[in-house]
This record gives C-alpha cells, sequence and structure tokens, in this order.
C-alpha cells in the first residue's frame, strides 16, 4: 500500500510541497529514496508498557492486515484521498483522524470501523477456548458494547469501546441482541462477515454511503432495521 500509494498520489506531492516551503529540499530527496523502501505494514515490537505480548502483536497484523484487504477492494484512489486526510488532520492538529464532522470522516468512520471490527473479530475466533480466552472474551466485548457517541473513538479493556467508527454496526449486522446500555437498536441479523465487507466498495465514502451499497447489494434484505441501526450510530 504504502510503496504504491506515496509514488502515485497528492500524498507524496502535499508531503514535497511541505517539505520544500519549509526549506528541507535534501530532505524532499531523502523522501524520493525512501519511497522505493516502503514497507507495506510496519508493527512495532515495543509499546510504552514495554514488550507487546503476543495478542496484541497478532491484534495489530489483524488491523492493518484488513485495511491491505479493504484496499485491494477500493483500490489506489480511495485511500490516496484518506491518506492525504491523514496527512492535512495531522499538520492541522486535529490528529490523524480529525473530527466526526470534519471533510472526510466517513472514509475514516468505514474504514478504520472495518479494521477494528476484523481485529476484534479473529483475536476472538483465535483465542476462544484457549488459555488467552480473556482477551477473546475482551474482544467480544469491544465490538458488542460500542456506545456510538461523536467523540474520538476510545475503548476501555474488558468493558465497551465508545466513538463515531463503526466496528460495532459491523458486528450488529451478524448477531441478535444488544446491551441496552449501549443506545444501539440492532434488529440486523441476517449478515455475515463476508456481506459486511462486500459493502465496502470505492463508492462508499460515509456511512450512508455504506447502507445503500449493502441494501442494493442484499436487495433490501433488513432494510428497515438496518436504518434503525445505522440512525442509533448516530449517522
Amino acid at each position: 500500500m504504502l510503496r504504491k500509494i506515496a509514488t502515485s498520489s497528492i500524498v507524496s506531492q502535499v508531503l514535497n510541497s511541505v517539505l520544500t516551503k519549509a526549506g528541507l529540499v535534501k530532505i524532499v530527496l531523502l523522501k524520493k529514496i525512501l519511497e522505493r523502501q516502503l514497507p507495506d505494514v510496519t508493527i512495532g515490537y515495543r509499546t510504552p508498557n514495554g514488550t507487546r505480548r503476543s495478542e496484541g502483536f497478532n491484534g495489530v497484523a489483524y488491523h492493518e492486515m484488513s485495511h491491505t484487504q479493504h484496499y485491494q477492494q477500493v483500490g489506489n484512489n480511495y485511500w490516496t484521498v484518506l491518506v492525504a486526510r491523514v496527512v492535512d488532520n495531522s499538520f492541522a492538529g486535529r490528529g490523524p483522524y480529525g473530527g466526526k464532522t470534519d471533510a472526510g470522516s466517513g472514509r475514516f468512520a468505514v474504514s478504520e470501523g472495518w479494521a477494528n471490527y476484523a481485529e476484534h473479530l479473529f483475536l476472538q475466533n483465535k483465542y476462544g477456548g484457549t488459555i488467552s480466552a480473556a482477551s477473546a472474551d475482551n474482544a467480544r466485548l469491544q465490538l458488542e458494547n460500542q456506545i456510538p457517541n461523536d467523540a474520538m473513538p476510545i475503548s476501555a479493556a474488558g468493558t465497551s469501546s465508545s466513538g463515531w467508527f463503526i466496528f460495532g454496526l459491523y458486528h450488529d449486522m451478524t448477531d441478535t441482541g444488544e446491551p441496552p446500555f449501549t443506545g444501539v437498536r440492532d434488529g440486523v441479523n441476517a449478515f455475515t462477515p463476508a456481506t459486511v465487507f462486500r459493502g465496502l466498495q470505492s463508492d462508499v465514502s460515509t456511512v450512508r454511503d455504506y447502507q445503500a451499497k449493502v441494501r442494493t447489494q442484499s436487495n433490501n434484505l433488513q432494510s428497515m432495521q438496518m436504518d434503525q441501526l445505522v440512525t442509533s450510530y448516530r449517522y
């Protein structure tokens, strides 16, 4: 992903412009050299709290590989815009994703939502019934107990998640029932992880775009319940 995007997108042009205006022409040249060596995915072995545990390492791997899966489905142009938003938000001091009402936030809601969903789904499947069953249970709770709000997504290990990325919504499309404290109206249960992912096409730039795409692909399957679900996620 990084190799393809860096040499062919607006992201590279934005970085070059910023570095040149800052008088860092030599860094622009170094950047062009590094672009040829960019990895597709990087995962650090250490965290501020020490060496990353295997569950944490696997979680990051699942998350990042889910992004590559999404990239393969939607193509370079989609991710070029997404990464350009990361660059723009970061230089503006808004953090990589900005806020829910910032331009381009819908792409983050659906794409980061997908990666978070896939990460916790795979962790649940990998560690369920093993010595690390607590990790599987925590992964399940992060999906099942998401409390939608308009703040930057956060998680509390073993309890719940919150925020405007829609990882909980993807999970709710495949399960039955919902904890009452989340405020989510979940009457949707007819989808699978594969059909959830199929809705993430290149013309899906907002959560409502995603809803419309799923409706079309599924011949209006549980359409009314799906609208209630999306609305309860504050979109």
